[in-house]
């Protein structure tokens, strides 16, 4: 049965070593395949980190485990972020963000989401765009909910990945825990 635009949670952790987190979460709870991005801010056009240019640069892997899609992010320099600010607080393989029912959204949607995140009085820590993919809001609810909030317009060709994602996990084997994002658009 296909869950095309159904949504889907994600959950991100931040670590030290994205391939060591991936050989743990594969061989652990058979989660994966997990793709790897070698520098996640190539895939970003302008970004911000609380007002000002963002110069951080990351590793990152996503894969499935069940219907959840996991993320690993690895910071790759000493630049100030969003994913430093909890790595250095709370460690290796801490709790970074959720986001919940992930899909596209249009541009009033993500508006009007947008607004709620800062009602409830969480702070846009990160905002950026993927080319492609729309804009993207990391949300520091660390005060209200223990962690960030990620909101992402999610365009449906960039959900359609996420899709082969999930589809790669539930036919999944075990066999290469590791692969590229590029496999993902062949």
């Amino acid at each position: 049965m296909s869950t095309l635009f159904e949504g889907m949670t994600k959950i991100c952790f931040v670590t030290h070593d994205v391939d060591k987190a991936v050989q743990h979460w594969a061989e652990g709870v058979k989660a994966g395949p997990f793709y790897v991005m070698a520098s996640a801010a190539d895939f970003f056009g302008e970004r911000s980190f609380r007002g000002a240019p963002a110069r951080d640069d990351f590793k990152a892997a996503l894969g499935f485990s069940g219907n959840t899609l996991i993320e690993f992010v690895e910071p790759t320099n000493d630049e100030p972020s969003v994913f430093q600010e909890i790595l250095k607080t709370r460690g290796d393989m801490a709790f970074h963000h959720i986001y919940p029912n992930l899909r596209p959204l249009s541009d009033a949607e993500y508006d009007a989401m947008h607004k709620r995140y800062l009602e409830l009085g969480y702070v846009a820590a990160l905002e950026s765009t993927l080319p492609g993919g729309g804009r993207c809001t990391h949300f520091d609810a660390c005060e209200h909910i223990g962690v960030y909030v990620e909101l992402m317009q999610c365009s449906p060709e960039v959900y359609v990945g996420f899709e082969k994602m999930r589809a790669a996990h539930a036919n999944w084997d075990g066999d290469r825990p590791r692969r590229e994002p590029a496999e993902l658009f062949q």
